[in-house]
């Protein structure tokens, strides 16, 4: 079980985060969907200690910390069980797509060389990109090093996979490809927190989705309930908007 309870965060006086609370059960994939600005990212960087949370209660397996007082040993706990995909990649680009997923392997889970390679090649034939295993950042398309990425964050094998808006920094012809690898994740199980603004692909990939505005969740659903039987207004008028975009 993983559950956050009262997560809060600001900035000076600036309340990002206003007790954020829900559950992860093992095998789901919740999306986090709003406005820009409603602290969706800021959610997922507190949870991997990229940024440190005010207060609240995290419990992940066997691990709980309280953000107020954590602990650099409960720290690296939370790292190691968990794993960031990033919006803007965040791939070594002096390394091939082959070594950017060893990396982590080699010298911080002390993986043997040979291991590593092995599980890194195979990880990139599930993510369709077994020919690029030589290949540097700068030769690869949004979309590819995107997928690297992933990869490169299933390499650690966590209990939480966590993913920041994975689609918004590609062209929109190469948000299928990433979303597809998503989906791929999401049917065999792997238990993942997402944010994203892609409406498409939260109804695609989730079994909850939740709803945040102002640093609080306004609403928490399965897809069905979330597109067609919404009970907050604040939903309804957030549905309406992405309709009128074209989003849905």
């Amino acid at each position: 079980m993983i559950e956050i309870k009262d997560l809060k965060k600001s900035y000076g006086a600036a309340e990002i985060l206003k007790g954020v609370s829900f559950d992860i059960k093992e095998g789901e994939t919740v999306v986090i969907i709003g406005k820009s600005g409603s602290g969706k990212t800021t959610l997922l960087r507190c949870l991997n200690f990229l940024e440190q949370a005010d207060s609240g209660i995290f419990t992940l397996g066997d691990t709980q910390v309280d953000f107020s007082q954590a602990t650099r040993a409960q720290k690296d706990a939370v790292r190691k069980k968990t794993s960031m995909v990033f919006q803007s990649y965040n791939l070594f680009y002096n390394l091939t797509a082959l070594q950017n997923i060893t990396e982590a392997l080699i010298y911080t889970k002390k993986m043997k060389k040979a291991d590593a390679q092995s599980l890194a090649r195979q990880l990139l034939l599930e993510v369709g990109l077994s020919d690029k295993a030589d290949s540097y950042p700068k030769m690869l398309s949004g979309g590819q090093k995107q997928r690297i990425g992933i990869a490169r964050a299933m390499a650690v094998n966590p209990e939480l996979l966590l993913m920041d808006e994975p689609t918004s920094a590609l062209d929109p012809e190469l948000i299928d490809e990433v979303s597809a690898t998503i989906k791929k994740l999401a049917d065999s199980g792997r238990t993942m927190l997402i944010v994203t603004h892609e409406m498409r692909l939260a109804l695609d990939i989730a079994s909850r989705i939740i709803f945040m505005e102002n640093g609080t969740i306004v609403e928490s659903g399965t897809p069905d309930q979330f597109l067609n039987h919404p009970q907050q207004e604040r939903t309804k008028a957030f549905l309406a908007r992405i309709r009128r975009e074209g989003g849905l």
